[in-house]
């Protein structure tokens, strides 16, 4: 995923590199170097998804996780209520 997406998503979720860093048990120059990069590691990437999904149920806005997020979630509420 590009560096801008992770950024505009960080965003979304309301966190800065420093908060961010905090949740992923990393440092703040870890989030700054991922956001300075053509693509994001991917374990980042799926790291920020994690923490958008928690963001987006906290705050009950859907929209702040991603599509692709969203569209798994439904799927497994669909799941456990059969």
């Amino acid at each position: 995923m590009s560096s801008n997406n992770f950024k505009a998503l960080r965003e979304r979720c309301g966190l800065t590199q420093g908060e961010l860093a905090v949740l992923l048990g990393v440092s703040t120059r870890t989030i700054n170097a991922q956001e300075a990069k053509a693509e994001v590691d991917q374990v980042y990437w799926l790291a920020l998804e994690r923490v958008a999904l928690f963001a987006a149920n906290r705050r009950g806005d859907p929209m702040i996780a991603p599509a692709n997020v969203r569209k798994e979630a439904a799927e497994l509420v669909r799941a456990l209520v059969g």
